[in-house]
């Protein structure tokens, strides 16, 4: 056993005056913490201190979601600071204890950590305090990738996304695209022919009647389910998404409409994020189509059109990817697609509470159930609003490729796409025959940078990269 690994040290001063209230859990996450520092430091040759726990807690704060790091941060305080109050009763015992000494007995800690001076422990404990976790991830992002490239220089084959999960510790075997497993749901094969036979059965509303419905609470909704079927499959939204999209259009309020129009046309998040686009007024849908012949500038950029969609998966495996918002740019789009996403894009206006959403999806996929069922019976499973979805992933995937099918569907993963759609490969069966949103050009790009093997870091800035900028520093 080498002193970078961890092992229980011995007991120099008696269990009396070893700290009895932290609990199993916050013991796990401090040896988690030190064990992961250990191994980081072995991988890229350098030696352990309380320096690099900070900074192994730094980049872990990027890759974890908020509730882990809260927890693994409030563990680190705790145990700290339990530490320090012991070590004062050990000088009024004239006692003069290892930090090792004051852990639990139980407790798995390096040796090293054995070595650490009483004021370094202090000094370790104050920072913690005293830093945010936005300034813990924003120091995570600048660590993490330098790291990645020493160890490329080592020899790595790994992908960006795994190394960056090595060097955090933690388990990136769901990441490989040979670890998930195909769902075990079966899939439908649904094209626009099974679509319109499935309107045809479902109980008839225009959308008017259907906006209606939901505003005045009709236990039927009639033309809902007409209303938000055609929209999945148009989109490929997740059911509780369709309650949260926008359809926008550039704004009027900006200096530079060249370098407006590019920011649009190539990176619609970072345009709404920086207000460069605006609601749709309500009834005013103007041409869909931006490469209009005989129009001016300016009428050909208000006829962009932008579907903003707040996701409501944000847990992404793509480390510094923000997921929160995604965009689909609607460039020729025909008018009846756009009509259905506009009346949509009213729902989220109304704040619908979330039992009230429920309830319209249930009756939406009963409908569905009904209507598929008495129609193709030979379907192995009934068609729900989530059966458009897999069919969208599996149109664009073979269009477009998977990375701009993860962006249009909301992974930052292309092998989470794995469990979507059928087992065609990409072009095998030629064009799907229908329209397809364009993919955000940006975001289809850190997602192919993420994976791609041959690249020595990931693109961990959490604002998106502009088009023809590189995604690290030099």
């Amino acid at each position: 056993m080498n002193k970078f690994q961890c092992k229980l040290l011995p007991d120099r001063i008696g269990a009396n005056l070893r700290m009895r209230n932290l609990s199993a859990r916050y013991g796990n996450a401090v040896s988690r913490i030190l064990a992961t520092t250990t191994e980081r430091c072995l991988l890229l040759r350098c030696q352990p201190s309380l320096e690099e726990v900070m900074r192994q807690m730094s980049i872990r704060s990027v890759l974890t979601e908020d509730n882990t790091l809260r927890v693994e941060v409030h563990a680190m305080r705790k145990f700290f600071a339990e530490i320090l109050a012991m070590k004062a009763a050990a000088d009024q015992a004239a006692l003069a204890p290892f930090p090792g000494d004051l852990a639990p007995v139980s407790m798995l800690l390096p040796e090293w950590f054995d070595d650490q001076d009483w004021h370094d422990l202090e000094i370790f404990e104050r920072n913690l305090r005293e830093t945010a976790a936005s300034q813990m991830r924003a120091r995570g992002v600048r660590e993490l990738s330098p790291m990645i490239r020493a160890l490329s220089a080592d020899g790595f084959t790994e992908t960006r996304a795994e190394r960056a999960y090595r060097l955090a510790g933690l388990s990136c075997g769901s990441l490989a695209a040979d670890a998930r497993r195909p769902p075990q749901k079966r899939w439908n094969d649904l094209n626009e022919r099974t679509l319109s036979r499935l309107m045809d059965g479902l109980p008839f509303g225009s959308t008017g009647c259907a906006m209606q419905a939901i505003s005045n609470w009709d236990t039927g909704f009639p033309g809902v389910a007409r209303l938000l079927s055609r929209t999945a499959w148009i989109t490929g939204m997740r059911c509780a998404e369709l309650f949260r999209c926008q359809i926008m259009q550039p704004g009027t309020r900006f200096g530079n409409r060249k370098e407006a129009l590019r920011t649009i046309l190539t990176d619609p998040v970072r345009a709404f994020k920086d207000a460069l686009l605006e609601d749709l007024p309500s009834g005013n849908l103007g041409s869909p189509d931006a490469s209009m012949a005989g129009t001016t500038e300016v009428a050909r950029t208000r006829n962009i059109r932008v579907l903003i969609i707040h996701s409501v998966k944000t847990r992404c495996s793509s480390p510094g990817i923000d997921n929160s918002v995604r965009a689909q740019l609607l460039i020729g789009i025909p008018r009846d697609h756009l009509e259905c996403l506009t009346a949509v894009s009213r729902l989220r206006s109304m704040n619908l509470s979330r039992r009230r959403r429920d309830l319209i999806a249930k009756s939406c996929n009963a409908s569905l159930r009904a209507a598929s069922t008495e129609l193709f019976p030979h379907l192995p499973d009934p068609v729900t609003l989530h059966s458009f979805r897999h069919a969208f992933a599996d149109d664009v995937r073979r269009c477009l490729g998977p990375e701009a099918a993860a962006a249009l569907t909301g992974h930052t993963s292309t092998t989470t796409l794995r469990g979507y759609g059928g087992k065609r490969r990409p072009g095998s069966h030629g064009p799907p025959g229908r329209w397809l949103p364009r993919p955000d050009s940006a975001r289809v790009e850190e997602i192919r940078t993420a994976w791609n093997p041959d690249s020595c870091g990931p693109s961990l800035s959490t604002e998106p990269v502009s088009p023809g900028e590189g995604c690290l520093p030099d």
